[in-house]
């Protein structure tokens, strides 16, 4: 073995475990710091500007409010009167008016005037001036074109803002920009003009009030994207602030952008006012918006530097420390030995390494597995309790644990709640009904919720402390707290079906047959109540037909539940062995006989050809009679599970192969499917969602993109033509989808993968 070979890698296994990590989070901490300051610094001005915004639109609110104030004046036959002292009076009233409309503008100072059309003078807060003398009080911000403004006064009809300034080359330093209101506002005669004017220097102190004074170059347009305010004071040369202007006209969209023009970074934000159409643009160099100090950073390199020399020099002294009693052992192997057993290239450390790594894989598999198996084995278990299909108490007792399910209470019953035939179809609610049922009633017992899927509502098993509360039957009591806590929260009404309470979990079964036998016999009922198994026997009277088992017997072979059917029959044939008179025991059996006949003609799938009736009806006495009744019903009940089974699964199946094969129509939704196989909007809902994982409008959308994506590789057409093919009317509509699955538009796909595929060949 070369010597020194050992310690080499040792000294290269501390450099990589400890050194290399150490740099790497400190380059990741440093990025990360970076990022974070620039965040901050984007948020925190981007905020400054919507503040602006809101201020604007403070102001543009107050000026519209004093358009509109305004025009409720009588200005015709006010002005044009010859009474000069009335006229006086209606001048001081204006005067102060306006003065009042200035004094409202909170926050910068305002320049308010009033024109009536064909008059000479022009009214203000400080009083009735010539047009001339409001010439010069305005001088300090520009000479006024008088033919343009003059016009506007006169001729105006919607609201405009037009700007004073000295010349072309210095409109960012003493300007005025007046916003203009045809009184009556809104008319389309207006007879005067209502003026507001600001002070470029006035804006941008409101702007610095809120920004600061970061060296920025500012642009404010109006609603019609007219300039109103400039500012230029971002130390840029005249023609950096040139081009900068010229960017701020053609800049779409909000939030903070960066843009680099002539090699020089700029740091762009802009924001717009939807009530108001005011756009702020503000333009800094990235320097100056970030103001970036780089005393942190050389303070942090100087600390890597340290870093890095004292980990090179702590990993050399910890592989000399390591080396050592290797290097001793493998002395005294070669003394003991006269040959040296070869060194595997992998050592028990990496062996054991790498058991671990998929030991822990497999654990993490085994519990995703798990995680997405356990509400079906819950599902599953409920689901076999409800349906008496346990072998033994020790199932019983595995099942339950795995389910994760505890019964500590020693009273059982079921309850079904049907699923309101007036819930939105397009919506799964069963999801949102048992979230409701399992937070209902805890203070008196646990409740556990199933969707039966095929029967279009949710089945509760429920493990109550006591039969009954202050002498109120519990069913009564936590089948109101189930609908209170339905109502309250989604607003579904709904009617609950109670079976008989139990003492043992063996007998939920019944008690769930019972629940839909009561289901059947009010199925028609009012919403917001609870129907109990035993009031079947309320709705006839003076009868000595045994009518509870009667409903009970006809539900479990609908349900194909063997086990409970016979139980029930065998109840019924108890009623009838308690009977002293034969020919009423006969008769009573020849009623079963044609309850069953009734029954199987009911049930799609089955036929009255496929009972022996012959048989059935020759018997000589009462136990005769219940082995050939029980021989029938185990036999109906076997071919209709048989039957269902299969007619589920061709059901399912050709439900998804109709789906694939008109997913393209633009005329395929959840209505038109349930019609095309004679099932409610609800079942085939849920169905989709139990099936696929997803709902129907979203299976619906992944095939039509599958094949979207499909035809923008293989061909060229348009697409508007591909839109057409795959179902969807609205270009724009599929655009956006598109673009929400793959993250591109479809032309950028088409281009993408067309270039992927041409750089592989």
């Amino acid at each position: 073995m070369k010597k020194g070979k050992w310690w080499r890698k040792f000294f290269l296994s501390y450099v990589f475990v400890a050194l290399i990590p150490v740099i790497v989070m400190a380059c990741f901490f440093y990025y990360g710091n970076r990022l974070s300051w620039y965040e901050e610094i984007e948020n925190k001005n981007y905020t400054a500007m919507g503040q602006v915004i809101n201020k604007l639109d403070y102001i543009k609110e107050k000026m519209d409010g004093m358009a509109y104030h305004i025009s409720g004046y009588d200005f015709g036959e006010s002005f044009e009167t010859n009474d000069r002292i009335l006229k006086e009076e209606l001048e001081v009233k204006l005067t102060q008016q306006l003065k009042t409309y200035t004094e409202n503008i909170e926050g910068i100072k305002a320049y308010t005037v009033f024109y009536v059309r064909g008059d000479k003078y022009i009214y203000t807060e400080a009083g009735k001036l010539s047009y001339l003398e409001f010439e010069k009080t305005i001088d300090e911000y520009g000479i006024l074109d008088r033919s343009s403004f003059f016009s506007n006064i006169n001729a105006l009809r919607y609201n405009t803002s037009v700007k004073i300034h000295q010349n072309a080359e210095n409109q960012t330093k003493n300007s005025m920009t007046f916003y203009l209101y045809p009184v009556p506002y809104m008319s389309s005669l207006p007879m005067a003009t209502l003026g507001i004017g600001f002070g470029n220097e006035d804006i941008f102190e409101l702007v610095k009030n809120y920004v600061g004074s970061m060296k920025a170059n500012i642009y404010i347009t109006n609603e019609h994207f007219q300039n109103i305010f400039s500012s230029e004071k971002g130390d840029f040369s005249e023609n950096e602030n040139q081009r900068l202007e010229s960017l701020s006209k053609t800049l779409k969209g909000t939030g903070v952008f960066k843009e680099t023009i002539d090699g020089q970074d700029y740091v762009v934000m802009r924001a717009v006012s939807p009530n108001s159409g005011f756009t702020i643009i503000m333009v800094s160099s990235e320097k100056n918006f970030y103001n970036r100090d780089d005393k942190f950073e050389k303070v942090f390199i100087l600390l890597s530097f340290l870093m890095l020399l004292t980990g090179l020099g702590l990993a050399f002294y910890l592989s000399r420390i390591n080396y050592v009693p290797i290097q001793n052992l493998l002395r005294k192997i070669q003394i003991n030995n006269e040959e040296t057993p070869p060194i595997s290239h992998m050592n028990e450390f990496e062996l054991i390494q790498g058991y671990w790594e998929d030991i822990q894989n497999r654990s993490q598999e085994l519990y995703s597995l798990l995680c997405r198996q356990r509400p079906l084995v819950v599902a599953s278990c409920l689901k076999s309790l409800l349906k008496g299909r346990t072998n033994g108490k020790k199932e019983l007792i595995t099942m339950l644990q795995s389910a994760n399910i505890n019964f500590v209470f020693p009273y059982f019953f079921a309850i079904l709640i049907p699923l309101p035939s007036s819930l939105n179809k397009e919506e799964d609610h069963s999801q949102e009904i048992l979230f409701h049922v399992h937070n209902a009633a805890n203070a008196y017992g646990h409740l556990y919720g199933v969707d039966l899927l095929r029967d279009n509502g949710i089945a509760v098993i429920v493990n109550c402390r006591e039969k009954e509360e202050n002498g109120v039957d519990i069913r009564l009591i936590i089948g109101r707290h189930i609908i209170n806590e339905i109502n309250q929260c989604d607003n579904i009404h709904i009617q609950l079906y109670a079976g008989r309470i139990y003492e043992t979990i063996e007998e939920i079964s019944t008690s769930f047959m019972e629940a839909s036998a009561a289901a059947s016999e009010y199925s028609f009922g009012k919403e917001n109540t609870i129907i109990l198994f035993e009031q079947i026997a309320e709705k006839e009277e003076n009868t000595e037909f045994p009518i509870l088992e009667q409903a009970l017997y006809i539900q479990c072979i609908k349900q194909a539940n063997t086990g409970e059917a016979l139980k029930a029959l065998e109840k019924m044939v108890d009623d009838i062995r308690a009977l002293n008179s034969f020919l009423i025991s006969q008769c009573l059996c020849y009623d079963i006989i044609n309850l069953l006949i009734k029954t199987v003609n009911q049930i799609n799938g089955l036929e009255s050809q496929s009972l022996d009736l012959k048989e059935l009806c020759t018997f000589h006495d009462v136990e005769e009679f219940y082995e050939k009744s029980k021989k029938a019903t185990i036999s109906i009940c076997e071919q209709y599970g048989s039957y269902r089974t299969l007619k589920n699964k061709e059901q399912k199946s050709e439900m998804l192969r109709y789906v694939n094969d008109h997913y393209s129509q633009q005329t395929i939704s959840l209505d038109v499917l349930a019609g095309q196989f004679n099932l409610s909007a609800n079942y085939v809902s849920r169905f989709f969602k139990q099936e696929t994982g997803c709902s129907f409008i979203q299976y619906i959308t992944m095939l039509r993109m599958d094949k979207a994506r499909e035809l923008l590789l293989n061909t060229d057409l348009p697409i508007k033509d591909i839109v057409v093919q795959i179902g969807y009317i609205d270009v724009a509509n599929f655009v956006r989808k598109f673009k929400a699955y793959e993250g591109v538009t479809p032309g950028q796909y088409r281009e993408k993968m067309r270039k992927e595929t041409n750089t592989a060949y």
